[in-house]
């Protein structure tokens, strides 16, 4: 039988340090309920993880390095 590895995928969202502290708080709650949608929803065949707000290309640049 054919084994799949146990694939994860990142949910990473993209903004600016410029919209302050408050906005980028409310960004990662937004995502982190898309994130929990797409995994409740059970329609995907693996599962979504909330990685970061990456607000600059050095948090970019280190979460392409993880990945």
């Amino acid at each position: 039988m054919l084994k799949v590895p146990a694939y994860k995928f990142w949910f990473i969202v993209g903004s600016q340090a410029l919209y302050g502290e408050d906005d980028l708080k409310a960004l990662e709650k937004d995502a982190r309920t898309i994130v929990d949608s797409l995994n409740d929803s059970k329609k995907l065949p693996y599962p979504v993880e909330f990685k970061e707000v990456a607000i600059d290309a050095q948090t970019i640049t280190s979460a392409m390095k993880e990945a």
